[in-house]
């Protein structure tokens, strides 16, 4: 989160994670989208002038409760990788079916088929597009995350962009590596005349934007301030 994570909601986080019951990576990357809400939530209560606990217990409340978020999260997920398989496996048990029924000649159904694979390909861009924000939100928690480090370190932090490849890192001045990410197939990075993000001890940054992009077309653009606070449009 932005500067350090209240106990409070550090707690809540680790609850809800204690019921997802997904795989590793994908927990991760849930847990840091939710703490970027958190995150966000908390800024906004803030800037209404409302004290911090109160702030806290606000914004933990308008979540609801560790198990039933986490079991939501659960069903959302889950539910995605299934559709996303069985999207990917259509087109194959559709043209199966129309070879074992000598059905290739029939205009009708060949029309039907070919409606289906529109169909198909519509739903797999929505869910590339939901992967493209997945990619957004996680870089964004990343980028807090590294400021977070480079203040509990007292040491530089390089986050270094690598467009060409569509993968990111962060190493501390000492050459740690903090972590790597690659994006996903179809997702471009663009991050005009600029190669790394600097997070210094003091909490603060060189002001960058970085932008996501997919298949459709559709991008996301994460933006870091003089602060080191990181945004998403």
């Amino acid at each position: 989160m932005g500067d350090a994570v209240p106990a409070e909601v550090d707690s809540y986080l680790a609850e809800v994670r204690s019921h997802l019951h997904l795989d590793p990576s994908v927990e991760h990357r849930v847990i840091g989208e939710l703490a970027a809400h958190f995150d966000d939530k908390l800024r906004d209560l803030r800037a209404e002038g409302m004290p911090e606990g109160e702030a806290v217990r606000e914004a933990i409340a308008s979540f609801g409760g560790a198990r039933s978020i986490a079991r939501l999260l659960y069903q959302a997920y889950s539910r995605g990788t299934w559709a996303e398989t069985f999207l990917a496996c259509q087109p194959h048990l559709l043209a199966a079916a129309l070879f074992a029924a000598h059905q290739w000649r029939s205009p009708l159904l060949l029309g039907l088929f070919s409606a289906v694979l529109i169909g198909i390909a519509v739903a797999n861009l929505n869910s590339h597009d939901h992967k493209l924000k997945a990619a957004a939100y996680n870089l964004k928690t990343n980028l807090m995350g590294a400021k977070s480090e480079a203040v509990k370190r007292h040491e530089n932090i390089r986050v270094r962009l690598n467009t060409g490849a569509d993968s990111y890192n962060a190493t501390t001045a000492g050459g740690v590596l903090l972590f790597s990410v690659q994006l996903e197939d179809g997702i471009d990075m663009v991050a005009a005349n600029t190669t790394a993000i600097s997070f210094t001890p003091m909490g603060t940054s060189n002001p960058r934007n970085i932008q996501l992009v997919g298949m459709s077309g559709r991008n996301f653009t994460i933006s870091v301030n003089n602060v080191a606070r990181v945004t998403i449009q």
